[in-house]
């Protein structure tokens, strides 16, 4: 097995002992890890969704920090050395999910009514999905990156003027996304309401 160790992340004492532990015993998996409590500016809990290829697609769904094993390691070709700028994990991840197929974590989320309908328009319309993928792809992610933005901006504002956040945004800022710009978002968020006290 291989533990990939990001250069800021720590260790509990017991995460390599629980993790491989996973690995051991569920053969179908290649790769695992765990929900993170982030340290610093942000105090929260994290929890990447994991899964197969299908939602590494749209997001990283995996911690930098994980254990896999190595002949998966060793067939995906490791990190892209040419990466420098971010992202490499996620690519890493992805090579490992679109070899090996199996999940990367237990955890899944059910579907919803719109997720059910653009299936159905994705498959309806699948060689025009196909012809423009990268436009399809990225257009998702500004109209992600927008929302995520107005909510950020929503929340600064608030704490700027001393109103209080809904209880949603305090659940958000107490365990934020991974792998879509959630935690980063959180980070900025915290640390305005930390200089504003």
């Amino acid at each position: 097995m291989v533990l990939v160790l990001d250069g800021d992340d720590k260790l509990e004492p017991e995460y390599i002992e629980k993790v491989s532990q996973l690995l051991r015993h569920n053969p179908s998996m290649v790769a695992a890890s765990s929900w993170m409590h982030t340290f610093g500016a942000l105090d929260s809990i994290v929890c990447p969704a994991g899964g197969n290829i299908n939602p590494f697609l749209s997001r990283n769904c995996c911690p930098a920090t994980h254990i896999l094993r190595r002949d998966v390691f060793e067939q995906c070709g490791g990190y892209d050395e040419s990466m420098r700028s971010g992202f490499e994990d996620w690519d890493c991840q992805s090579t490992v999910d679109s070899i090996s197929y199996s999940p990367c974590f237990l955890k899944y989320k059910s579907m919803n009514k719109r997720l059910e309908l653009m299936r159905f328009m994705i498959k309806k319309h699948v060689s025009s999905y196909q012809d423009h993928i990268v436009d399809a792809l990225l257009g998702i992610e500004a109209i992600s990156n927008a929302r995520l933005h107005h909510w950020e901006n929503e929340v600064m504002h608030a704490i700027l003027n001393h109103q209080e956040i809904s209880q949603l945004s305090k659940g958000f800022l107490e365990s934020p996304s991974y792998g879509d710009g959630g935690m980063a978002s959180a980070v900025r968020i915290v640390s305005i309401e930390k200089r504003n006290e």
